[in-house]
């Protein structure tokens, strides 16, 4: 077996291959990869992804990226957990598991020669493929990893808008009913996007974060993303001035709920319901199956804390419906003493915050 590191003359083979990977999802994509790429300004990210190929064939796609953050290396996606590998449907149980020791050996490889202390992978999930399959486990501790998984919400499109309406809860239905009369609606899609209105979009998302809170590179994706058909942006007018903005990406017959601001001097309008259930409907007769809501934050565990808010935020989410999905992640340090310092930290704050 070859590998191969990429580059940007890679992307039309690794995007042809995802396309024709059942369990491929957006972020596997160079669409992504460009995206988290420059997505901070707090990380430094070099490319370090790779393919595999046998007798000329490519067989599989790992997605990672060499990124400093606080000083420290890691093997890294935007921060956050790689994605397990893409590997080809065509091979066999045993044929992928062969694969998957080589990928693994290589990024081991990588993470040594680099002084990285650690690395975590997710299973990715949101692929119709995958949602639908009924063997789902967490893989990695197969090979040395530690579990740390978590939770998301996904929202099942496909039965009729009434059924899924009714499936909201009391307050979600209410607040929806009332911000109708009150709020308009301006969907940018592929056929009407320009570099000004996502301009617009990212000016008035950093005044109300009261800051730059993003690269300019998020900004200049998106509108790639919503050319190619890859996002979709929703706009609510209130009194003909923008009061919020919801941004979804999508890929094959799955979406994601990127990202979305919001006047919080016009609460009561509650701008978010209407935004998120005309996302729903828009999505829904685009012929999307499943909507990923986010991630789902109930309490501590040793390897997640999350805030109020987090948790206020997972409600405001499982308020549209859905069912709540495991995301098997795990993580494997290279450094006993960064492994014995990490989990003191964990166990110190855990303890802190629960004793």
């Amino acid at each position: 077996m070859e590998i191969k590191f990429i580059n940007e003359m890679d992307y039309k083979i690794w995007n042809e291959f995802c396309i024709n990977n059942s369990y491929a999802t957006f972020f596997h994509t160079s669409y992504a990869m460009e995206y988290f790429k420059e997505c901070s300004f707090n990380i430094k990210a070099q490319q370090k992804s790779f393919m595999i190929y046998e007798n000329n064939n490519l067989i599989a796609c790992m997605p990672v990226f060499l990124e400093t953050i606080d000083n420290e290396n890691n093997l890294s996606y935007g921060g956050g957990q790689l994605l397990s590998p893409l590997i080809t449907e065509t091979l066999n149980k045993a044929g992928k598991r062969k694969v998957m020791k080589i990928i693994l050996q290589k990024l081991d490889e990588i993470a040594y020669e680099n002084n990285v202390n650690k690395i975590s992978f997710y299973i990715p999930y949101l692929s119709n493929k995958y949602i639908n399959s009924l063997v789902k486990y967490n893989y990695f501790l197969q090979y040395g990893y530690v579990d740390t998984s978590g939770l998301t919400c996904i929202l099942d499109l496909e039965p009729t808008e009434e059924e899924i309406f009714k499936k909201f809860t009391k307050g979600h239905k209410s607040d929806i009913n009332k911000s109708k009369k009150y709020l308009e609606l301006e969907i940018i899609n592929n056929e009407d996007v320009s570099e000004k209105k996502i301009d617009d979009f990212m000016r008035y998302y950093f005044k109300i974060a009261g800051k730059q809170t993003r690269p300019q590179n998020t900004f200049n994706n998106i509108c790639k993303w919503v050319k190619e058909e890859k996002g979709v942006l929703f706009k609510a007018i209130y009194n003909n001035n923008v009061c919020g903005y919801s941004f979804y990406s999508y890929y094959k017959d799955t979406a994601y709920y990127y990202m979305a601001c919001k006047d919080n001097n016009l609460n009561n309008l509650k701008i978010s319901h209407y935004l998120q259930w005309e996302a729903i409907k828009y999505l829904k007769n685009q012929g999307i199956k499943f909507l990923e809501l986010g991630t789902q934050d109930f309490e501590d565990t040793l390897y997640n804390f999350p805030s109020e808010k987090d948790i206020n935020i997972s409600k405001f989410k499982r308020g549209f419906g859905g069912f709540i999905m495991p995301v098997y992640k795990a993580e494997k340090f290279y450094s006993s003493k960064f492994l014995k310092k990490c989990y003191e930290e964990r166990i110190e704050k855990y303890i802190s915050r629960n004793f």
